[in-house]
């Protein structure tokens, strides 16, 4: 079989686009509304693996991101999900450590 590959041009996410989500997130987390904060840190995480990755607002957001995704998980009861979102929690704290450390 003949596969064709097409492109279509690839749009990257803002830091508007990025903050938006984050702010949906936060206030979903903050009303209680875990199955909708779920879908928005699913789709917040997916958004940032096309997000410029030196970027500290970058770092920032996905810290804070990830932050309300433990959260979540917690009220959610999934511990499965609590140690994912933990597990990749743990690279941004030890980055931010060391970035402390070298000033």
């Amino acid at each position: 079989p003949l596969f064709y590959l097409l492109l279509v041009p690839v749009t990257l996410p803002t830091m508007t686009d990025l903050s938006a989500l984050l702010t949906d997130l936060t206030g979903r987390v903050d009303s209680g509304d875990v199955e909708g904060g779920k879908a928005t840190l699913a789709n917040l995480k997916i958004a940032l693996l096309d997000a410029d990755p030196t970027s500290d607002t970058t770092a920032q957001i996905a810290t804070s991101a990830l932050e309300l995704g433990v959260l979540l998980s917690a009220a959610d009861g999934d511990l499965d999900a609590f140690a994912r979102n933990v597990s990749q929690l743990k690279p941004h704290y030890a980055s931010a450590s060391a970035t402390a450390a070298a000033s």
